[in-house]
């Protein structure tokens, strides 16, 4: 399996580090990889998650470098009757706890060598979908052997 593979997994299981303790600290009812095709809103809070493409560096002699951009779409239904300071608060509970995830104890990562926070975004729904949401972009910067994918020392 790839390192970009290994990474979204890694988000998908609610542990983007991969050490214990670094998880969403919230009660997110689902976390998926994005499918337009299949994608499910019925559970919320929900995030919804993409990588975007690859980007290369040479790191020191031996190593390749990667950047793997991810967007975090972080969505919760809305509740018209409420007032719209209640959505924007909420929103940004879930962004800080999805952040705190992946700013944890990184120093002990063996995947990823960090997360760089990029800024974020609204998530715009369709015209009459009950939902809110912001787009949250990390940056996962990793390295590998440029000989053997798989090796890391």
């Amino acid at each position: 399996m790839q390192d970009c593979e290994r990474i979204l997994a890694l988000i998908v299981a609610g542990d983007p580090t991969g050490k214990p303790g670094n998880t969403f600290d919230i009660d997110i009812a689902s976390i998926q990889r994005e499918n337009p095709e299949t994608q499910q809103y019925d559970s919320v809070p929900l995030c919804i998650m993409a990588a975007g493409t690859e980007a290369v560096e040479d790191e020191n002699v031996g190593q390749i470098g990667k950047h793997l951009p991810i967007g975090i779409a972080i969505i919760t239904r809305y509740d018209p009757d409420t007032p719209a300071h209640t959505a924007d608060y909420l929103l940004n509970q879930l962004q800080a706890q999805v952040e705190s995830a992946f700013l944890g104890d990184r120093d002990t990562n063996t995947l990823v060598q960090d997360y760089k926070l990029l800024g974020s975004i609204p998530y715009e729904p369709e015209e009459g979908f009950p939902m809110v949401g912001r787009i949250v972009m990390v940056d996962a910067h990793y390295w590998h052997s440029n000989i053997d994918p798989d090796y890391k020392s």
